[in-house]
């Protein structure tokens, strides 16, 4: 089942307790300091597919394709890593790129349910979410 950004407003619309005033956007998780990395966000998801792999963590990437829209939920997360005692779901984004709606509504749901989820911009930070976890929180 998909689900469009009208769809999940009308979950919140519906059971307002998944929409706490009290969680902090997923900006307020990024460590504003990082400076993004040069080029699209595919070559980020290269470098991160690369070091998850040479270090034997299970990595699900969704490549952008038409037919994995029917499958994927709208805002679902770039990357899902399987790591020690941990699942970590990350939003890509370009040095330009801004979360849309639907992947806001879904990091709020995602957080409401206990899952970490990150937007990452550069290498640098990937390898601090992934090996530093407390700066996942800031």
């Amino acid at each position: 089942m998909k689900l469009s950004d009208d769809d999940l407003q009308a979950l919140y619309a519906r059971n307002p307790h998944l929409r706490n005033a009290n969680e902090p956007t997923p900006d307020q998780f990024i460590d504003q300091a990082h400076e993004a990395d040069p080029g699209p966000e595919s070559n980020l998801s290269k470098k991160i597919k690369s070091h998850c792999k040479s270090n034997g963590f299970p990595c699900l990437v969704f490549p952008q394709h038409p037919a994995l829209r029917r499958f994927i939920p709208k805002g679902f997360p770039d990357c899902t890593i399987i790591v020690p005692k941990r699942v970590i779901f990350i939003e890509l984004k370009s040095a330009t790129g801004d979360l849309r709606e639907g992947q806001r509504l879904m990091a709020g749901m995602f957080r409401h349910l206990g899952h970490e989820i990150v937007k990452v911009k550069s290498f640098k930070h990937f390898l601090e979410v992934l090996y530093l976890p407390t700066l996942a929180q800031r």
